[in-house]
């Protein structure tokens, strides 16, 4: 399976985004939910959904930045 960059790039966007409610009302605010963002994503890019799913790019996207901040963390304590 390939991965598709243009979906992670979405869910990098709303992984950022959404952190930054949890837990809040969002109706009545204008801001999305995570479906509708999805949705209006996948109408503009003319496709039905996100395969093989969002919850798929979400895991790899939190993946990615794990082992990001681990090089980060290594690189700080070895003094480079």
């Amino acid at each position: 399976m390939t991965v598709d960059v243009a979906s992670v790039r979405v869910i990098m966007t709303m992984l950022y985004f959404f952190l930054g409610f949890v837990g809040q009302d969002m109706t009545g605010t204008g801001i999305p939910s995570l479906d509708q963002y999805v949705k209006q994503y996948c109408n503009l890019m003319g496709i039905k959904a996100i395969e093989p799913s969002v919850d798929y790019y979400m895991t790899f996207h939190c993946f990615r930045m794990a082992a990001i901040c681990q090089g980060v963390y290594k690189r700080a304590i070895s003094g480079k």
